[in-house]
Order: C-alpha cells, then sequence, then structure tokens
C-alpha cells in the first residue's frame, strides 16, 4: 500500500531498481563524508620528531608523509631494523611495513614508532600534527 492506503504493486524490474538506487544513493554519501575529511584533515601539517643518536646507524636521513605513508630513508649501511609501535601507556606492538632499497614505507596511521635492531641501538619517531592557520 502506499501512503493514501491504495494498494500498489511493484515489479521484479521495479524492485531491483529501486534497491541500485539505494546502493548508488549510499555509496554517493560516503564518498561525500570521505573526501569532507580529507578536505578538514588538509588543513594540517604533520612533523616528525627523531629522537636518538644522530651518529649511529639507524638514525634517518629522512622522514616524509607520503600520500597514506611514511618515507624513513636509512643509511646505506643501516640493518633492516624491527619496527615497534609505542602507544600512550608505553606498550609496544610489532608494527607491519615494507622496504625498497634503504628506505621504510611505513603505513601512516601512528603517533609513536621506535627502530630497533640488536645490538644498534634505538631511534624514535614521533608524529606531530601542526594545524595550518585558517586563511578565512
Amino acid at each position: 500500500m502506499d501512503a493514501l492506503g491504495v494498494a500498489t504493486t511493484q515489479t521484479t524490474g521495479e524492485m531491483a531498481l529501486n534497491k541500485l538506487n539505494r546502493r548508488i544513493i549510499f555509496m554517493a554519501v560516503f564518498f561525500l563524508l570521505s573526501a569532507c575529511e580529507r578536505a578538514v584533515n588538509g588543513h594540517k601539517t604533520v612533523s616528525y620528531l627523531i629522537h636518538g643518536e644522530k651518529q649511529g646507524v639507524l638514525y634517518p636521513l629522512e622522514v616524509r608523509q607520503h600520500s597514506e605513508d611514511v618515507l624513513i630513508q636509512l643509511k646505506e649501511s643501516a640493518p633492516v631494523p624491527d619496527i615497534l609501535s609505542v602507544d600512550a601507556k608505553g606498550r609496544v606492538v610489532p608494527f607491519s611495513f615494507t622496504t625498497e632499497g634503504t628506505m621504510l614505507v611505513v603505513p601512516g596511521k601512528f603517533d609513536h614508532l621506535r627502530l630497533r635492531h640488536d645490538g644498534v641501538g634505538t631511534v624514535d619517531i614521533i608524529r606531530q600534527e601542526i594545524a595550518k592557520p585558517s586563511t578565512n
């Protein structure tokens, strides 16, 4: 029945079309919200504090954001370290990454990373978000 109490029937094709329309609307809303989040987060600059012995073999030459990843450029002589994520309570868990030569490619979803290799020491990389001033 419709809103006026009149019996209505939908064909299978009409029901399928309505279902397709609902999916398209849902996907459009999802992409719109995703774009809004990126627009809001686009006003932030990320910097990385590096703590460790600057002359140490694990101390990175460069740490920078690249799209959704963070690139950590190591020295030629550096061994491939273990990478650990350190949470606010100091708990340490292994963190996934890939390597491309002396470059570590790490997903950018971390606040504090620790690079560690037996007998070489450790280096901590701490992510800091810096809000850019609004230009409104």
